[in-house]
């Protein structure tokens, strides 16, 4: 079984606009492992590494059943995990909209019965860095 996601992928127009900011960032972090373009995205919650699909379609389906419609969310800023001087990922922050994503994040967290062990960070991970 696969391993799955929530996510919230972002239009073309979006994606190129990361494609620009890959480019400025590339010559300052040498160790970087980027996020493929058609790989990008904002996960609202991890299902596991052995998600059956069936039943993880029928959940999606009672989140968005839910939701309040549709909502748009904007990415700004960008920042590192854990902190920026032992940087192990770097990402693109959620600034407008975030109320809403943290809302999603919550809803799924109880609709898919996931067990949260830490604080959710809306965000979309440009790169995996090794130290």
């Amino acid at each position: 079984m696969p391993r799955a996601f929530v996510a919230l992928v972002p239009d073309a127009t979006v994606l190129d606009a990361l494609d620009r900011l890959e480019v400025q960032l590339r010559p300052h972090v040498e160790s970087a492992r980027w996020t493929p373009r058609e790989r990008r995205h904002v996960t609202v919650a991890f299902l596991g590494d052995d998600t059956d699909l069936d039943v993880a379609a029928e959940r999606l389906e009672l989140l968005a059943a839910g939701t309040q419609g549709p909502f748009t969310i904007g990415l700004c800023g960008i920042g590192a995990f854990p902190r920026p001087r032992a940087a192990q990922v770097l990402w693109c922050g959620v600034g407008p909209g975030r109320g809403r994503l943290d809302d999603l994040a919550r809803r799924a967290v109880d609709v898919f019965g996931l067990t949260v062990t830490q604080r959710f960070v809306g965000h979309l991970t440009m790169a995996r860095c090794s130290p």
